[in-house]
């Protein structure tokens, strides 16, 4: 971790990574203003220019998105493998210490991503197969019709589709063998979502 950084400014410097890594081009003051909901580009000007003086990031003048970051930024990043996962079963955790290699492009916030690993073909309507590494983020507020890890009734951990009704919240499951789940709000917990599907061939 650089030291001498305030919490912001390391959050808008690995931003800036991640988004060169991702797009190969630097992100504008625009999209930083837009991504940490900062009240003016005087804002990130304050904080880019912080971490030009940390030597952090470079300035080319005369440049749109001429930004570039002076940190290396590593091809992959390992994650845990955290749990595998079978259709109509409750999420099965794992307690080693296995990693998953993945690009680093892919991982947006790895503090707060790990790796579960499908098993069987329970999930192929989903477009789910065994051996898929699934990479997922923990976040507690889901959108409708996300795939979502949820926990119900505070005892057993799924893989589902989440569907707010109000008062109620419907789980679905890319199987139509397994009926769809209705259960009052405080009787669900979301733990996460799926990010992205990868399948090695």
């Amino acid at each position: 971790m650089v030291k001498g950084l305030t919490k912001r400014q390391r959050e808008v410097l690995e931003f800036i990574k991640n988004f060169i890594s991702r797009h190969q081009y630097s992100p504008s003051y625009r999209e930083i203003q837009l991504h940490f909901n900062l009240s003016s580009l005087a804002t990130v000007s304050k904080h880019v220019h912080s971490l030009s003086k940390k030597g952090l990031v470079q300035l080319e003048k005369g440049q749109a998105r001429s930004l570039n970051s002076t940190q290396e930024t590593k091809a992959e990043i390992s994650l845990p493998l955290t749990a595998t996962i079978t259709a109509g079963q409750p999420i099965q955790y794992l307690h080693g210490n296995e990693k998953i290699a993945l690009p680093s492009h892919l991982v947006t916030h790895p503090q707060i991503s790990h790796v579960m690993k499908v098993q069987g073909d329970g999930f192929k309507d989903e477009q789910l197969m065994d051996g898929d590494l699934l990479l997922v983020e923990k976040r507690a507020s889901v959108f409708d019709n996300e795939t979502t890890i949820v926990t119900i009734n505070q005892t057993e951990t799924y893989i589902m589709r989440y569907n707010d009704e109000g008062d109620v919240i419907r789980l679905t499951s890319g199987n139509p063998n397994y009926r769809p789940i209705s259960l009052r709000r405080e009787k669900v917990l979301v733990e996460g979502i799926l990010i992205l599907l990868l399948r090695l061939y």
